[in-house]
């Protein structure tokens, strides 16, 4: 996802080859990227596997925070595939609160 704050461009993305996760830039002109680091996103009890692909909506407006939809990874002993939708929110889009089920 990549949107626009008032005064940045801000990329989520899911990183490669470090184990998932959540990944955030921000940019002025979307040409150079700073500030490139990974979320620090709460343990998902219902997901071992950890968070990533997430999808982020500015709900500023209506609700007062941002809203992210993700995918999470499960160790699951009957399907080697077994994954979760998850949805988190935040106000600033450094600090996460996520639903426990």
């Amino acid at each position: 996802m990549r949107g626009r704050t008032e005064d940045r461009f801000v990329l989520f993305f899911a990183p490669c080859g470090c184990g998932g996760g959540i990944g955030i830039a921000y940019s002025d002109d979307l040409l150079v990227w700073r500030d490139i680091h990974l979320l620090e996103f709460p343990q998902l009890p219902w997901a071992d596997g950890g968070p990533s692909a997430a999808m982020v909506l500015d709900a500023r407006e209506d609700l007062g925070i941002w809203l992210m939809a993700f995918h999470a990874g499960r160790t699951d002993n009957n399907n080697s595939h077994a994954a979760a939708i998850g949805l988190a929110w935040s106000s600033d889009l450094v600090s996460w609160d996520h639903a426990d089920r």
